[in-house]
């Protein structure tokens, strides 16, 4: 019976129950501070050292209310070493960098609100190299790309390449030929009615002044 009295207070009366996270955090306090951290900017620029490329890393629009960790090294960053709330992180290497935020706010203190991750790609030091010479467009011969292939795989996969599309090459020319005889022999097909009158009066022609050369020469003859 105790039961059936609670359930219709907890029904009849919500506001008696306070809308808190597991941490006891408002969730309405909550969902600002997942906004806040939505809003921060995660944005990359490089530097080219030696053949190699650096990055640094800036995150915009940090507030009082919320800090983050990077999980590459797991320093963590508050309002405060930031510049208005902008911060820039220098000298991360290719691959993948990931940032956790968290609340800062003393209702929610430690609360996690988001993760945020940005992709570096991988520079590509033998795009403008001989190795690429012709094949520019080739995704491998790019400045940037996605993988980070060992010299021998690269130079495997730029031969295979290069090999496949060379026998297209051959394969276009052949078929361009055999399309160019097709094409001649349709044609001709579709128009031996005009070609056949042609081509006896031709032959016929060329008997005619074959035995006339042949008769007149004959009559010198004699």
């Amino acid at each position: 019976m105790k039961r059936i009295l609670l359930l219709i207070l907890l029904l009849f009366f919500p506001g008696l129950v306070s809308a808190r996270s597991k941490t006891s955090c408002d969730f309405t306090l909550l969902a600002n501070l997942k906004k806040m951290a939505s809003n921060v900017n995660v944005t990359y620029t490089y530097r080219l050292i030696d053949d190699k490329a650096y990055f640094d890393v800036t995150l915009t629009n940090i507030t009082q209310d919320i800090y983050f960790v990077d999980n590459n090294n797991g320093v963590k960053y508050y309002y405060g070493d930031t510049n208005n709330g902008i911060i820039t992180l220098n000298d991360y290497i290719s691959g993948k960098a990931n940032y956790s935020f968290y609340s800062n706010n003393g209702e929610c203190l430690d609360e996690k609100l988001s993760i945020k991750n940005v992709s570096l790609p991988y520079y590509n030091k033998l795009y403008n190299s001989d190795l690429c010479s012709g094949i520019e467009d080739y995704s491998l011969c790019q400045k940037w790309i996605t993988n980070n292939y060992s010299y021998y795989d690269y130079f495997y996969k730029i031969k295979e390449y290069r090999s496949k599309t060379n026998n297209n090459s051959v394969e276009e020319i052949v078929n361009d030929n055999s399309n160019w005889f097709d094409k001649l022999i349709s044609f001709t097909l579709s128009y031996y009615y005009i070609f056949m009158p042609l081509i006896i009066f031709v032959i016929v022609g060329v008997i005619y002044l074959v035995k006339t050369i042949k008769f007149r020469r004959d009559r010198f003859e004699i």
